[in-house]
């Protein structure tokens, strides 16, 4: 007889300021030694996924990787500064006085 691996259970909580966690398993969950990893989510992520639904089997692999150092994060960026208004429209634009490309290619080329 071969023994079955027992599924993943994926549980989202919230650590209060206490730095407390006290949850609740469903009653099917197997009673025995368990591992525990705490991962936290980024604020926005917490916010989004209030609105849709988690797929487990995703988030039991992510676990996996993740407790592995496989999970790639290098694509989280905490702070983005994106552009002003200001920035935008003064993209491109070169300061008074810098010569156009074409005298510029002109200039290259010995071109008088």
């Amino acid at each position: 007889m071969v023994a079955q691996r027992q599924p993943t259970i994926v549980i989202n909580a919230v650590v209060g300021e206490d730095r407390r966690l006290i949850i609740d398993l469903p009653p099917d969950t197997p009673t025995g030694s368990v591992t525990v990893m705490v991962a936290p989510t980024q604020r926005e992520a917490v916010a989004e996924a209030s609105l849709t639904t988690v797929n487990p089997e995703r988030e039991r692999l992510r676990a996996i990787l993740l407790a592995a150092g496989k999970l790639g994060t290098a694509h989280y960026d905490e702070v983005v500064n994106y552009p002003q208004d200001d920035d935008w429209m003064t993209a491109g634009k070169l300061p008074i006085g810098t010569p156009s490309s074409e005298e510029t290619l002109r200039e290259l080329r010995g071109d008088e």
